[in-house]
């Protein structure tokens, strides 16, 4: 309780005044703010703590991965560089002391002309495996999400050709499945990143074959207004309407990749 006292005239007399004010609800109130303003600071500052300790952590995460950037990228950088040398060579050595004399033999000859193809492929798809692994394993480009696009025109057959290629070999494990092509205007030139074409129709090839037991995988290419399409269809089991809705999502996998 609060007590004010003042003196004052009334009635003709002198009188003192006592206004008695009950401050009870009112303390309450204040001794209630001041402890929430320090459980709140307790909080800030535990908070606070939490948050620089969880930022030492993400910086620790931070070095051991670009640690293990730099730890892959030698890694996986050597073996290929000793691939993409050791196929020149080999592919030299056959050109110079076994190709002549295979000539009186046609049967032969051709065998070595194969051999002589999947050394070339072998070398171009080292090559682009090479590109391909220098964009991934470029930090900066791995911390923002974003890849170069090296745009420059090419043929459809060039492509063609490398993806059918590759797919012919993994073909060789399933006799019972084949793969047509029927190529529109081959010597059609677009503007795109090769690379990222290939890479994606081969990835389409390599669902196509492992999804298809039995039956036909079909390669097409054809104009399409102002552009041009390129198509992979297969006979395999296809995908489920759910399946369609989150194809695009990223590092989604199908129900039936996982199972497989």
């Amino acid at each position: 309780v609060m007590i004010s006292a003042g003196i004052m005239e009334w009635k003709g007399r002198i009188a003192t005044l006592m206004v008695l004010t009950n401050v009870t609800d009112r303390k309450e109130a204040e001794d209630a703010v001041r402890e929430a303003k320090e459980t709140l600071e307790m909080k800030v500052e535990e908070r606070t703590r939490d948050l620089n300790l969880l930022n030492a952590e993400l910086l620790a995460l931070s070095e051991q991965k670009s640690a293990f950037v730099s730890s892959a990228s030698h890694e996986l950088r050597t073996p290929l560089t000793s691939i993409l040398g050791f196929s020149v060579l080999v592919k030299k050595t056959i050109q110079k002391h076994l190709a002549p004399l295979v000539r009186a033999d046609s049967n032969l000859q051709a065998k070595v002309n194969t051999a002589l193809d999947n050394l070339e492929i072998i070398n171009k798809e080292g090559g682009r495996l090479s590109r391909l692994l220098n964009d991934m394993l470029d930090l900066s480009k791995i911390e923002s999400g974003k890849v170069d696009w090296k745009d420059k025109q090419f043929s459809i057959g060039s492509v063609i050709e490398i993806v059918a290629a590759g797919a012919a070999i993994k073909l060789h494990e399933k006799p019972q499945v084949t793969l047509t092509l029927s190529i529109e205007d081959a010597g059609h030139t677009i503007t795109a990143d090769r690379d990222r074409i290939i890479q994606v129709l081969s990835n389409l090839l390599d669902n196509a074959i492992k999804f298809t037991e039995k039956g036909t995988i079909f390669l097409s290419t054809r104009k399409k207004g102002s552009g041009f399409e390129i198509r992979v269809t297969d006979t395999g089991p296809g995908l489920t309407d759910k399946e369609q809705r989150l194809v695009f999502h990223k590092y989604y996998q199908a129900e039936s990749s996982q199972k497989g």
